[in-house]
């Protein structure tokens, strides 16, 4: 990241920008897993800890802002620096916790692979962010075209990002009694119902305020759900490579694709059919998710063999 301190050029960021996401995006599943195996199997809890995520998203929203405003855009990669260089300082205070050697050896992600349900839950994830791409790319903009302020469209975004720290402290509770199948399915719907409301009823607060609030959904409950669905078919020694499935191909060639098809079909075919496409992918997921799922409602154990 520090090379964008000397970049020039728009070829120069894209090629920092790709090595900065490269290593980033490695990092990352695999300290979601060291995190799954602190908690001891008890998934439930990740929201817990995950919630800090959204709460410091929420502290730069509202902080970030104001310090750019007082000090220049210039300051922004500071800023950046500094939140990087302290999340690795935090890093090194977390030990790791290895599986059993004896699980390891028999772990084979051919043999996980092999079950539908583990499939069909890349597949549905993977649809699930690119049904994202409009949400990401071009709600502020859709925002902003309609005619609402940018406070407006601060105070919108920072009400689905409070709406998913309540479901981060609810499901600690809830996700033993729904199942996490049950709660990733219902997102995925929710998310249909989420793309269609906005793509139709964007122009008005009243039915935006809904549609934030089922941020809850779409990204607190869907990402719980989905790391459980990760302990569910990757087995401890798998988990990294399960973790970095779901987070690679699924969250980052998922909202790839999303973010890119947006913008091919935003001018042409229109914001409301956008993301009546969106709520399209998110339908397709949930129905076959909940197909696949049937085919093989146990825990995947064929992955030990």
């Amino acid at each position: 990241f520090c090379g964008m301190f000397v970049a020039g050029g728009f070829w120069q960021v894209a090629l920092i920008t790709a090595a900065f996401g490269f290593f980033w995006n490695a990092a990352l599943p695999q300290f979601e897993i060291v995190t799954l195996r602190h908690l001891d199997g008890v998934g439930n809890l990740y929201g817990r800890i995950r919630l800090w995520g959204s709460v410091g998203f929420i502290g730069v929203v509202l902080g970030g802002g104001w310090l750019l405003e007082q000090s220049g855009l210039e300051t922004l990669l500071l800023v950046l620096l500094a939140t990087m260089v302290g999340t690795f300082v935090s890093s090194l205070l977390v030990p790791d916790r290895v599986g059993a050697p004896a699980v390891q050896a028999r772990a084979s992600l051919r043999g996980a692979l092999r079950n539908p349900a583990a499939l069909g839950f890349l597949v549905a994830a993977f649809l699930m962010q690119a049904s994202h791409g409009p949400y990401y790319g071009f709600y502020s903009i859709l925002l902003e075209d309609l005619g609402y302020t940018r406070s407006m469209i601060g105070a919108l975004w920072a009400l689905g990002v409070v709406a998913e720290v309540a479901v981060f402290l609810a499901l600690a509770r809830l996700l033993p009694r729904l199942g996490a199948s049950r709660v990733f399915l219902l997102s995925l719907l929710l998310a249909a119902v989420r793309w269609l409301v906005i793509g139709h009823g964007a122009a008005s607060l009243g039915w935006l305020l809904p549609a934030q609030i089922l941020h809850a959904a779409t990204f607190g409950a869907f990402h719980v759900a989905a790391l459980a669905q990760v302990q569910r078919f990757f087995p401890a020694a798998l988990q990294g490579r399960g973790q970095a499935l779901y987070s690679g191909l699924c969250m980052g060639g998922g909202g790839a694709l999303g973010g890119v098809a947006s913008g091919f079909l935003w001018d042409s075919a229109g914001p409301t059919r956008v993301f009546e496409l969106a709520a399209a992918a998110a339908l397709v997921a949930g129905l076959l998710w909940q197909w696949l799922n049937r085919l093989s409602p146990d825990d995947a154990t064929a992955a030990a063999r």
